[in-house]
């Protein structure tokens, strides 16, 4: 019986890359598993979600969206969505939403998810507990990188996954030997950087969030002093307005 994995990851182009290497360990622990992921409209076209931003095949199977926000038409398509996951007949659920996701809308994703009829689900363990976490004295406390939190909560549900300090070289490996993608016979479309933030790949959303382009050359500069860093392009555009 062939497994069939459903991800929940929503979020742009930066939350796609911090989910990779979950990405990459399920495909490599079930090799010939459906891989679906479900993520967000984006509300804005400069938004890349991550059917943009993922190999058209290889990786994952499919794509399935859902509408974000409250309103009777995004009830009605979320209904139609629910529908469409209990048709299908996923065998499981990784929860790879955001590792500061709150108590109250991991409630509302339970009781959406348990009406699709999903009754496995993995990653669901090891959260923030709260969005900005401090110490007694007030002073913050560092949390773990999304993409090693991701792991260590798939790591909690007994699946083998690497140690954080070896995450930057798989995601690293993994990018070099990247196959070209094809798709219907023609080289797939690179999505446009220029058009989302400025050349920015954390995906802003303020433009408080917006470095001026002689800031990132400094950080190039700095990182090319200090460590054996070096870059190997550097390709910027337009900002959308």
């Amino acid at each position: 019986m062939q497994h069939k994995f459903l991800i929940f990851r929503f979020g742009q182009i930066g939350d796609t890359v911090a989910a990779l290497p979950s990405l990459w360990m399920l495909r490599k622990q079930f090799p010939n598993a459906k891989i679906v992921l479900l993520n967000e409209i984006p509300i804005r076209q400069t938004h890349l979600p991550p059917e943009m931003v993922l190999p058209s095949n290889g990786l994952v199977n499919g794509f399935e969206q859902y509408p974000a926000g409250a309103s009777f038409r995004n009830f009605f398509t979320a209904w139609l969505l629910l529908s469409r996951l209990r048709k299908e007949g996923f065998s499981t659920l990784v929860y790879l939403v955001p590792s500061a996701r709150t108590k109250r809308a991991r409630l509302r994703d339970r009781i959406f998810f348990r009406m699709a009829g999903f009754k496995n689900v993995l990653a669901t363990q090891g959260f923030y507990g709260d969005l900005r976490p401090k110490t007694p004295d007030g002073s913050p406390i560092p949390v773990p990188k999304e993409a090693d939190a991701l792991l260590a909560r798939l790591g909690n549900d007994g699946l083998p996954v690497p140690a954080p300090e070896h995450v930057a070289w798989i995601c690293k490996s993994r990018m070099q030997n990247a196959p070209q993608q094809n798709n219907g016979g023609n080289r797939r479309q690179v999505p446009d950087l220029g058009r989302t933030a400025g050349g920015h790949l954390c995906g802003w959303k303020n433009s408080s969030q917006l470095w001026p382009v002689e800031r990132y050359a400094e950080v190039v500069r700095m990182l090319m002093r200090n460590t054996d860093f070096s870059p190997l392009s550097l390709v910027g555009g337009k900002i959308a307005k």
